[in-house]
């Protein structure tokens, strides 16, 4: 399912964790592809994305993917502590 969200002028796509970590292990390099760490926040500039780990480590990277569960540590810092909702419910119900 892929949705627009107009207020950030971007679009969702919904998928199962399990879909997407497929997905990510096919497409990557194993030695690129961090997993069943935990993150505690990120920086981003215009060399890409620096992710800081509850370990102490950090690692450098073009891209994120915040695939981090309900209480998602990138969703937060990107828009903030929210109640996290269910959208598919949401978008069924607005279109009548």
């Amino acid at each position: 399912m892929q949705v627009t969200i107009q207020r950030y002028e971007a679009s969702a796509i919904a998928i199962h964790r399990a879909e997407l970590m497929a997905a990510l292990v096919q497409s990557i390099e194993k030695e690129r592809l961090h997993t069943h760490m935990q993150g505690i926040g990120f920086e981003q500039d215009e060399e890409g994305v620096r992710l800081r780990l509850a370990s102490g480590e950090a690692v450098q990277s073009d891209l994120l993917v915040g695939a981090d569960g309900l209480h998602s540590v990138v969703r937060a810092q990107l828009f903030g502590k929210t109640k996290p909702h269910n959208v598919v419910r949401r978008l069924f119900c607005d279109r009548f």
